[in-house]
C-alpha cells in the first residue's frame, strides 16, 4: 500500500493514480479483505477533472457512518438521497431539480446550519422565483427526504426538521371533465394504444403509471379482476389495488393480445404525457392532464351513488383494515357499486354515439391445430370473440 504521502488528493480513503501504460487518473483504493490496492478508471487524463469526479463519487458513494450534523454537508445527503434513492424513481428528474434548488441556496452549509429560520428564507427565496407555494411545498418534501435518509441509514445521528407547513398546500385540483368533453378524448383517440389507454383509465380509474405497466397476465377473466401491482412490485402509499372489471372493460381485455394492455408497435409506453397532449389538442381540451380523468373518474362514482368507502377502496386508498382490504377482492359483492357507476359511465358515452373499438388481435405465427395443418379463418380475427364470454384462441393454448 501506498504511504500517505503519496496519495493524492485523497478524499474519504480514496486517492488519485494511473494504471502502468495509460495516462487515465484513476478512483484508487486499498481493500483490507484482499489486501490489495484497487483501482476503478474516472475517464479523464486532466488532474483537476479527476479531482472533481474522485470527490463527487466519495460524496455519493463513500462510507458515512454515525456522524455529527455538524460534520456532514447538506449537499451530500443530497447527493446521496439521488444518487442511492431518487435516481430510481419516476419522479428523479423533478428530485434532482428540487435537490439543486437546496444546493444553490445553501452552498457549502452543514446539516446543522438548516435551521429554521433559514428554511424560512429559502422559502421566501423560492417565491421570488415566481414559484408556487405547492411546488415549494414539493421542494422542501424532498429535502425533508434527503435528510431524513441520511439519518434512517445511520449517516448522521439527527436532522433538522423542516415543516412543510412553511409552503400551504395548495389547492386540489377541481378539473373534472363532463361527458362531452371525455367523449370528445374518445373521438380525439386515433390510434390503438390511445384507445386502449383511455379504456383502462376510465375502467379502472388508476394512476398512469399503473396503466402503463398493466399486463393481460395481470387478468383474471374467470374471477373478472384485474391486479394492478405486478409481481414484485412492493406496495407504497400509492397503492395498486386489485379491482373488479366492469363488462365493457372486461371484453375490451379479451380481445387483447398477451403482453401490455397499452403498447405502441409492440412495446409498451414508457410514459404518457406526449400522447396525452396529443389527444387534449386534438380535443381541443384546456388544463387537462393524464390525471384528469383520475379525478372525474372519482367524481362521477360519487355522483352516481357510489359510497365513500367504495371509491376509496376502488381508487387504492388504504382504509386501515389491510387483512379486510386483502380478502375483500375475493367477495361477490366487492366493490359492485363502483363497478356498476363506471359501466354506466360506459353505456353514457355510447350514447353519445362513442363506439368503443375492439382492436384486431395480432397473430405472430399461423395458428396451427394439433395435427399440424394450418387453421386460418377466413373472417375477420376479431370474430373469434364471441359474445359468449370464451376467451379468444391463443397460440399457446390447445385448439
Amino acid at each position: 500500500m501506498r504511504k500517505n504521502q503519496d496519495r493524492l488528493g485523497e478524499v474519504g480513503g480514496y486517492w488519485l493514480s494511473k494504471r502502468r501504460g495509460s495516462e487515465a487518473w484513476c478512483r484508487t483504493w486499498f481493500d483490507r479483505a484482499t489486501r490489495q490496492t484497487c483501482r476503478a478508471s474516472l475517464g479523464t487524463e486532466d488532474l483537476d477533472e479527476a479531482k472533481l469526479a474522485l470527490a463527487a463519487w466519495v460524496m455519493a458513494n463513500g462510507r458515512i457512518e454515525r456522524e455529527r450534523p455538524d460534520a456532514v454537508f447538506a449537499e451530500t445527503c443530497f447527493v446521496r438521497y439521488y444518487e442511492q434513492h431518487a435516481k430510481q424513481l419516476a419522479s428523479g428528474e423533478q428530485a434532482r431539480y428540487g435537490l439543486r434548488l437546496w444546493s444553490e441556496y445553501f452552498p457549502g452549509a452543514l446539516v446543522s446550519e438548516l435551521t429554521l429560520e433559514k428554511q424560512r428564507l429559502f422559502v421566501a427565496s423560492l417565491r421570488d422565483k415566481g414559484l408556487s407555494d405547492g411546488y415549494i411545498r414539493r421542494v422542501l418534501a424532498v429535502g425533508k427526504a434527503a435528510l431524513n435518509r441520511a439519518q434512517r441509514e445511520g449517516e448522521i445521528t439527527t436532522v433538522p426538521m423542516i415543516p412543510l407547513a412553511l409552503a400551504p398546500e395548495g389547492e386540489p385540483r377541481e378539473r373534472i371533465l363532463r361527458i362531452e368533453e371525455m367523449a370528445g378524448l374518445f373521438d380525439a383517440a386515433t390510434e390503438p394504444h390511445q384507445t386502449s389507454y383511455l379504456v383502462m383509465a376510465v375502467g379502472t380509474g388508476a394512476r398512469p403509471g399503473a396503466i402503463l405497466e398493466a399486463t393481460t397476465f395481470l387478468v383474471s377473466f374467470e374471477a373478472r379482476l384485474i391486479r394492478l401491482n405486478p409481481p414484485g412490485r412492493r406496495q407504497n402509499k400509492k397503492r395498486r389495488p386489485t379491482l373488479p372489471l366492469c363488462n365493457t372493460l372486461l371484453s375490451y381485455l379479451r380481445c387483447l393480445p398477451p403482453g401490455h394492455i397499452v403498447q405502441y408497435r409492440g412495446r409498451p409506453l414508457a410514459g404518457i404525457k406526449s400522447t396525452f397532449d396529443h389527444l387534449t389538442r386534438r380535443a381541443d381540451l384546456a388544463e387537462v392532464s393524464a390525471y384528469t380523468i383520475r379525478h372525474t373518474m372519482a367524481a362521477e362514482m360519487r355522483k352516481r351513488g357510489v359510497p365513500v368507502w367504495e371509491v376509496a377502496g376502488f381508487l387504492g386508498h388504504t382504509s386501515g383494515y389491510k387483512t379486510t382490504e386483502r380478502y375483500a377482492k375475493f367477495g361477490a359483492d366487492h366493490l359492485s357499486e363502483a363497478v356498476r357507476a363506471i359501466e354506466g359511465y360506459f353505456a353514457d358515452l355510447r350514447a353519445l354515439g362513442i363506439a368503443l373499438p375492439q382492436p384486431r388481435l395480432r397473430v405472430s405465427s399461423v395458428l396451427e391445430n394439433q395435427k399440424g395443418s394450418a387453421i386460418l379463418a377466413a373472417k375477420p380475427l376479431i370474430s373469434l370473440v364471441e359474445p359468449t364470454g370464451i376467451e379468444p384462441v391463443t397460440s399457446t393454448m390447445p385448439l
